[in-house]
């Protein structure tokens, strides 16, 4: 009984004396800790929104990489030898581009971060450490960024408009699910009222802009396609054939035909086919090579909310709603 006493007692000696000295605040805690040294660059950014006007059309990243085979091949940090390659396409404009980055704890650098760097000559940026340490980095630009993608994001039939959005009918190829070859090709369906023309469609075909800068769209395909040949063993470096189609330019007239629906898995060719109309891609690179399938669907379900008009008599203008 006495033993419990005598804890007690302390354990209110101990609380009465702590009482007597006020919390310390935050500033105060962090006053009294040593100063981080830490002085490193964990990611250095050039990001697409800020450099807009410069045509950056995406977002290039350098972080830290252990790879000697990375230095001066492609975006990354050499942390050991304090070097910076940034790897962005020939044709972007680098005389003020807007940076970001990110560093290690308590540092801040110099330029900061946000700021227009100019990388069409040899640059610099400096890390201070919240001790006062510094790291002199050095940024190099490089110019081996090839833009790999061909992707068609959308589709739309600018002469069939939907009434209730006063827009042109569209749809998304993201919505099919596929691989782009010629025995798969990445698929879309678009519909259009039964008192529609299909020879007389104005098709327009929007490229994914963020990963593929001016892939080049060709089409309409032959239903039949490449004989004897699959995607994989298409030697791009050889000129189209006619199985894949002219240039596509928006402002011609296509026509639907018949697309096939499933194919043979060893020639890759129709054996079933419905309406519609298919195009082949090609990365601005070069090395890139998909297909899209653009079914069409005429009903008499959709008469009174989309209206076709013959693209030689009236398109109609779409006029933007003003926001009040």
């Amino acid at each position: 009984m006495k033993k419990t006493l005598l804890f007690v007692g302390f354990f209110s000696l101990i609380l009465a004396f702590s009482s007597c000295h006020p919390e310390l605040t935050m500033d105060q805690i962090l006053s009294q800790r040593p100063p981080y040294n830490a002085r490193n660059v964990l990611e250095f950014r050039i990001p697409s929104a800020a450099n807009y006007h410069y045509d950056v059309v995406m977002d290039f990243v350098a972080v830290p990489s252990t790879k000697p085979s990375d230095y001066g091949t492609k975006s990354c940090i050499d942390e050991a030898n304090k070097t910076i390659y940034i790897d962005l396409p020939k044709h972007i404009v680098d005389s003020a581009l807007i940076f970001k980055v990110i560093l290690g704890i308590g540092a801040r650098c110099e330029p900061a971060s946000f700021s227009a760097m100019k990388l069409d000559s040899i640059n610099y940026l400096t890390v201070i450490a919240e001790s006062g340490k510094t790291s002199k980095y050095k940024i190099v630009r490089l110019k081996n960024y090839k833009y790999t993608d061909s992707q068609i994001f959308t589709a739309t039939i600018s002469n069939v408009i939907n009434n209730i959005k006063n827009a042109p009918v569209s749809t998304s190829f993201m919505i099919g699910s596929s691989n782009g070859k010629w025995g798969s090709p990445y698929d879309a369906v678009i519909y259009i009222p039964s008192t529609a023309d299909t020879t007389k469609l104005k098709i327009s075909l929007s490229l994914n802009d963020l990963t593929s800068y001016k892939a080049g769209i060709y089409g309409p395909c032959n239903p039949d396609g490449p004989l004897g040949s699959s995607l994989d063993d298409k030697n791009l470096s050889i000129g189209l054939d006619d199985n894949d189609g002219p240039l596509y330019d928006s402002t011609r007239v296509y026509s639907s035909y018949q697309v096939p629906v499933t194919y043979d898995p060893i020639s890759g060719t129709g054996l079933t086919f419905k309406p519609g109309i298919l195009f082949r891609s090609i990365s601005y690179s070069g090395t890139t090579l998909k297909y899209y399938r653009l079914r069409i669907v005429k009903s008499k379900d959709f008469d009174s909310t989309l209206t076709y008009y013959d693209p030689a008599i009236k398109i109609p203008i779409i006029k933007k709603k003003s926001k009040k």
